[in-house]
């Protein structure tokens, strides 16, 4: 996962602010800088309100079924990332990727 995380932000993080600042529905009319900062913050939101009821699952369950689980889960969020073509779906996509 951090692998995958590091290699996403590397590919981002020089063309981002170009993203944003583009014309919708790719970028965002006004509020470019908030947009970019809840843009990263994504991530760690989703990261906080899931870890507990990920824990609980590992509690219940093997670590083996949650790490599938998550695995399986930041697959999907990159794939959606990838075919992302407006703002809202690059940013709920980063959310998933932290849930």
């Amino acid at each position: 996962a951090l692998f995958n995380d590091m290699l996403q932000l590397t590919m981002l993080l020089p063309i981002i602010s170009t993203l944003v600042a583009s014309p919708p529905p790719l970028g965002v009319s006004s509020h470019r800088e908030i947009a970019l900062g809840v843009f990263f913050a994504a991530k760690d939101i989703c990261q906080l309100s899931v870890a507990p009821f990920a824990g609980l699952l590992t509690a219940r369950t093997t670590p083996e079924i949650a790490l599938a689980l998550s695995t399986v889960g930041l697959g999907a969020a990159t794939l959606v990332f990838a075919r992302a073509v407006t703002f809202r779906q690059l940013l709920v996509a980063r959310g998933c990727q932290g849930a």
